[in-house]
């Protein structure tokens, strides 16, 4: 892979990583382990808009389980990294691969196990069905359309945070899966150090890197203040990286070149 004469040990400083999944199953796992976090942050928290915002997210999260098949999709990855893992990493070497496996294994009898979709223990409750239908049908969420909804955000914090644990709970063998898949991805990496000429970035892909390669991470320098638009294909991938100004109408593709690190993840 070319480096574009770029000296490898020059520093810099970073702040903001874009990542780029180049698969609509890891697309969801991103998009799931965002969701999380979202829940995790607003949990902690007592205010009424903090559970307001954390209902969202677990409505929009039942709404995700209930059309798409989450749990095959889970175990097709699960079971997809373990298999890669033991082909890499055969004698001598397997046993520093054995606990990984292990818990791959033992997520993937736990998805088997479980009994009919992710979610399901929503599926029937009332009032969860009713906030969803009546304070988030539209894109502008309110809690005015429903007075019982008003009632229950109105009850004590612990109250409120109990409840939320209770509906939660049952996630928590997806949230597991999401985040060791993850994570088992990102622990896997190319990395290096490239350059845009006038703001635009070309490489084409070896049969190897495409069929390891599952997340694409970007990392801008902060002083440059730009951010990076990037499509890959099958043969390769091109990055444009644009300069951010908020109070342009438009962005506009960077006219200096670009320096930044590029991170190919995958299992």
């Amino acid at each position: 892979m070319s480096t574009q004469d770029i000296d490898v040990n020059e520093k810099i400083s970073t702040s903001t990583v874009f990542e780029h999944p180049l698969s609509e199953r890891v697309r969801l796992l991103l998009r799931l382990e965002q969701f999380f976090k979202r829940l995790a942050f607003h949990l902690e928290k007592n205010s009424i808009w903090d559970t307001h915002a954390a209902i969202s997210v677990l409505l929009r999260l039942v709404d995700i389980c209930s059309r798409s098949d989450l749990k095959g999709e889970l175990i097709i990855e699960l079971n997809r990294q373990k298999d890669c893992m033991l082909r890499k990493h055969a004698r001598p070497y397997q046993h520093l691969i054995q606990a990984a496996t292990e818990e791959l294994s033992a997520l993937t009898e736990k998805l088997i196990d479980h009994d009919g979709r992710l979610g399901n223990h929503l599926k029937d409750n009332d009032f969860l069905q009713n906030v969803q239908q009546r304070c988030f049908s539209s894109n502008d969420s309110n809690i005015v359309g429903l007075p019982v909804y008003q009632l229950w955000l109105d009850l004590p914090p612990e109250q409120r945070q109990a409840d939320l644990v209770t509906w939660l709970t049952p996630f928590k063998l997806l949230e597991t899966s999401v985040t060791t898949g993850l994570a088992n991805i990102r622990s896997n990496q190319e990395k290096l150090r490239l350059k845009a000429p006038k703001g635009y970035f070309h490489q084409t892909f070896t049969n190897d890197q495409m069929r390891e390669c599952q997340i694409i991470q970007v990392q801008c320098d902060d002083d440059a203040r730009t951010f990076p638009k990037l499509s890959a294909g099958k043969h390769g991938m091109s990055i444009q990286f644009y300069a951010w100004n908020v109070e342009a109408t438009s962005s506009q593709r960077s006219e200096k070149d670009v320096h930044f690190t590029i991170t190919f993840c995958g299992v």
